[in-house]
């Protein structure tokens, strides 16, 4: 299906260079942006929409969200960050069912697509086991975003539970769709501790996965001590994303 944006106010365009044009034309075919121009001819069968007035541009990306919880939002606004990892992930993360899961990655996904974010990192602390994430990827599936899933386990049997299930979602997901990449979401160094880290980065590195990482300094460690942790093991390096720095 061809779609044509008429008369955009303003276009911000990345490609060959950034650029910004005034009372300019954008078409859609078959899902990607086949032409920028001014009086573009419409296609046979094409859908117009009159952009006068408005601006458009790419899609936001969102490097970090818990999709999941897009259904519990705002139900602790003044919580400390002990307080968050009590109640929410002790408390009412293990409490979600896979239907529950999927609701909120649906929701929270659909939500991210109306605020004009079109790609998203889903750093995914719901993943107790197979069926949750099953509804994780099937939410994300769902909603149509682009979605890296941060998979960060919470099965039962440590370490060798996080080689075996993340060695399994990988097979079971990687490759298998255009929009869903994964990236492992690693608890430790500053929630987990060092041990847990050690294991996660191995398995990020044996699968040739990218790391995102909580680093803000609210947790077991501060950000100083943390970052030390990965240079003085080797982990410190490209592919690595820092969460609340």
């Amino acid at each position: 299906m061809a779609i044509l944006l008429r008369g955009a106010a303003a276009v911000l365009d990345t490609d060959p260079l950034p650029s910004v044009t005034g009372h300019t034309d954008v078409l859609t075919e078959g899902g990607l942006i086949s032409a920028v121009g001014t009086g573009l001819p419409s296609p046979p069968g094409a859908e117009v929409i009159d952009a006068t007035g408005l601006i458009v541009l790419p899609g936001f990306v969102d490097t970090h969200r818990h999709t999941w919880q897009a259904t519990i939002r705002a139900i602790a606004p003044d919580i400390s960050f002990p307080g968050y990892l009590e109640r929410v992930l002790g408390g009412l993360a293990p409490r979600h069912r896979p239907e529950d899961v999927y609701a909120g990655n649906l929701a929270g996904a659909l939500e991210c697509l109306n605020a004009g974010i079109t790609t998203l990192l889903d750093w995914s602390h719901v993943q107790f086991g197979p069926a949750h994430t099953e509804a994780t990827v099937a939410a994300l599936r769902a909603s149509g975003i682009r979605a890296v899933l941060g998979y960060c386990y919470g099965g039962p049997d440590g370490p060798e539970g996080l080689a075996a299930e993340g060695r399994r979602v990988h097979r079971a997901y990687a490759g298998a769709d255009p929009l869903l990449t994964m990236a492992i979401a690693a608890l430790g160094p500053e929630i987990a501790g060092e041990a847990v880290a050690l294991h996660e980065w191995r398995l990020a590195r044996d699968l040739g996965l990218p790391v995102t990482v909580h680093m803000g300094g609210h947790g077991l460690y501060s950000a100083e001590r943390g970052l030390a942790f990965l240079r003085e093991n080797g982990l410190f390096g490209p592919g690595i994303t820092y969460v609340h720095p």
